[in-house]
């Protein structure tokens, strides 16, 4: 495994304890089975797990794979511990304490609450906001458990969430057929954000630290707004995106993934550099680390269907198993 996989995060100290007692080159690679295949499992709230080896290339250290759906839609880090990532999927949302390794079932499960983005709202990591199609939910323990909510939006069908690092408490939303939304209390209320008629195929949407927002569309490309939402323009250079995810805490860095790449800029999609994926297939879910830009969280979708969970600590130049 090369060096620089090794590094750890910000704030990862723990991983980093775990980890130093190890000085072997094998890792693990965790498979996540859905509800069909593991019913009993997923309602008794417990982990479920499998060991086996991956190459020191490309190590596979987590894997999602036998959902019930192929949907996979939103991945997000906690910004007061880098081990906590909950993943939102066709059918609710996991929870991860370990950077991956093992996940659990939350309250908002196999009840077909399609999870298209989640959002901190707090800074102390407890409270967040998640939505999608005609979905509106709320935490107050960090995802562990999940209320709905009926927020004053024209509609529930919910393609785009984040958050703005600035103020956690400043929530966009893109709403499918009415455009993007914006509150300034944490998603109570909400108000139109702007005017400009935006693509219907929005993806997803992330925050960067200085008010600029990022939208994928697979047919505009990756938009980009650097008044909050008020005005948007094309970025050159990616083609088809499915997931943008910009760094919370460094101005104009912002991953961008399509069906076939994974691609990195470092000054706000003025250029791009690709990095290789590693696995085969699609990098439809990405997540940044809110205080490390170069620690990524990638779900790559293979050619049947499974999403592995990938960890790079150096901006996707080198990929390893952060779990060990």
């Amino acid at each position: 495994m090369a060096a620089s996989a090794r590094r750890r995060s910000r704030g990862a100290s723990a991983r980093s304890r775990r980890r130093a007692g190890n000085g072997t080159k094998s890792s693990r690679r965790l498979w996540f089975a859905g509800a069909v295949a593991v019913a009993v499992t997923a309602i008794l709230g417990a982990f479920f797990w499998m060991q086996a080896t991956s190459s020191e290339d490309s190590v596979r250290y987590g894997a999602l794979s036998t959902l019930t759906t192929a949907d996979f839609h939103s991945l997000t880090i906690s910004p007061t511990d880098p081990d906590v990532l909950l993943f939102g999927h066709h059918a609710g949302v996991l929870r991860s304490t370990d950077g991956g390794r093992t996940w659990a079932e939350t309250s908002l499960r196999s009840q077909g609450q399609d999870v298209m983005g989640m959002a901190f709202v707090s800074l102390d990591g407890g409270e967040l906001v998640g939505a999608g199609h005609d979905t509106f939910y709320r935490s107050a323990d960090g995802g562990q458990t999940w209320d709905p909510v009926t927020p004053s939006l024209p509609s529930t069908d919910i393609h785009g969430l984040a958050a703005s690092p600035g103020d956690v408490t400043t929530v966009y939303a893109f709403v499918v057929g009415h455009g993007l939304y914006r509150s300034r209390d944490s998603g109570e209320s909400w108000e139109r954000a702007t005017q400009q008629q935006l693509p219907g195929d929005i993806h997803s949407m992330s925050a960067g630290p200085d008010g600029t927002l990022y939208l994928a569309s697979s047919s505009s490309g990756v938009l980009r707004s650097d008044d909050s939402g008020q005005t948007f323009i094309g970025v050159a250079g990616v083609t088809g995106p499915m997931v943008t995810a910009a760094s919370p805490s460094a101005a104009g860095v912002v991953y961008a993934g399509t069906q076939r790449e994974l691609m990195y800029s470092a000054d706000a999609g003025a250029t791009w550099v690709q990095r290789e994926l590693p696995a085969p297939g699609m990098p439809l879910v990405i997540s940044v680390n809110p205080v490390d830009a170069m620690d990524v969280v990638v779900v790559v979708v293979g050619p049947q269907g499974a999403g592995e969970v990938y960890r790079s600590v150096d901006g996707g130049k080198t990929w390893g198993d952060t779990a060990d």
